[in-house]
């Protein structure tokens, strides 16, 4: 199994300090994520003698996350004055779930 997606979000704003200097801000973030997993399915039987046996099954999921986020962030002031920032972080990880455990006995009659 396999995913992927994708968000982008930006914003501007504008508007001015009580000195009268009039701003404006951008923001823009980017993320990424991926996501692959396996489903298992498994059992396992056994037979005690002609009549009596036992059984287990097992249910698991698991794989490996991946997520790229990019923010850009820019603020101009009608002075001249500018300033910029930029950052990039990156989350792996690794997931697993056991959704269910059956246990029996069974008889033949």
């Amino acid at each position: 199994m396999f995913s992927y997606g994708f968000s982008n979000n930006t914003s501007e704003e504008f508007g001015s300090y009580s000195s009268g200097s009039v701003y404006e801000r951008n923001s823009t973030t980017n993320r990424k994520s991926y996501n692959v997993g396996v489903m298992v399915f498994a059992g396992l039987e056994g037979k005690i003698n002609d009549n009596i046996g036992f059984f287990t099954e097992v249910d698991l999921t698991g794989g490996k996350s991946w997520i790229d986020t990019e923010h850009e962030f820019a603020q101009r002031i009608d002075d001249g004055e500018e300033s910029k920032s930029f950052s990039d972080t990156s989350e792996n990880r690794w997931f697993y779930q056991l959704s269910r455990v059956k246990l029996g006995v069974y008889f033949l009659l």
